[in-house]
């Protein structure tokens, strides 16, 4: 029953979609306030989970901005703070969302993941980031067709999400790993001009362009991507896949296309 009673006051609950929103921010500072808003409701509301849960993702987003010179304790910080979440409502589709995330991040336990995706969506089938992630983990997995087809489902069912942009460099992910660099292309610009200080899309983009061979597109948007995020690292880019036309790391694709390392 504690689980299932939202926040006991109209004003945290405002809080807690409050902090939800600067969680969503760029701006390094307003994302900053989150967390701190966040720590308040964790601890006025000891048995909900929520915070907990999006306090994970915070740590998350630090390393998928490059926001982080230690990704790998920013990762254990995230799985941390989801499986207090756990603790706490081990059912929960954003729970088990915040899980699986951490895992990827801390363990590159790819296959625990999926399935904490997989059971997010048992719970709530409509969950469209639980889809999105899917489309990661199926990715890592040689899944290709289904990777492209989730990410896919998780744009139709949130055409108007403040988190499309998110959903969009998924979708530039599914396609630059199985090799469709135009088509990651377009989806990593559509990300970028939803929000533009995304870092994941600006690299998915020069990655893109760099093997596609628009070589001075590629130099471009890197040139782009240090102008508007000046200091961030790509510690949160995707391990480039294992094929013999595209050995070369993702990281090392970035290198020469211009980004520093």
């Amino acid at each position: 029953r504690v689980r299932s009673l939202p926040m006991d006051s109209l004003a945290s609950y405002s809080l807690l979609l409050g902090a939800n929103g600067l969680l969503h921010s760029l701006a390094p500072r307003e994302f900053g306030r989150a967390r701190e808003v966040l720590e308040h409701l964790a601890d006025r509301h000891p048995r909900h989970a929520a915070p907990h849960a999006l306090i994970s993702a915070w740590h998350i987003s630090r390393i998928l901005q490059g926001w982080t010179s230690d990704p790998l304790a920013e990762g254990q910080m995230a799985m941390e703070r989801a499986n207090q979440a756990a603790d706490r409502d081990p059912t929960h589709a954003n729970v088990l969302v915040s899980q699986g995330v951490a895992r990827l991040f801390t363990t590159r336990d790819v296959e625990g993941a999926q399935r904490c995706f997989e059971q997010a969506l048992q719970q709530d089938p409509q969950h469209a980031l639980a889809w999105a992630r899917l489309s990661e983990t199926q990715s890592e997995s040689g899944q290709h067709d289904e990777s492209l087809a989730s990410v896919a489902h998780a744009i139709s069912l949130s055409p108007l999400d403040p988190q499309r942009h998110v959903y969009e460099s998924f979708a530039a992910r599914a396609a630059y790993v199985v090799g469709r660099y135009p088509q990651a292309v377009e989806h990593a610009r559509e990300s970028i001009r939803r929000q533009t200080l995304h870092g994941p899309a600006h690299r998915l983009l020069v990655a893109a362009l760099w093997m596609a061979g628009e070589h001075d597109a590629a130099r471009r948007a890197a040139d782009n991507y240090t102008r508007l995020l000046p200091g961030a690292n790509v510690s949160g880019s995707p391990q480039s896949p294992d094929q013999p036309a595209r050995l070369s790391s993702f990281a090392q694709v970035l290198q020469s296309a211009g980004v520093p390392l």
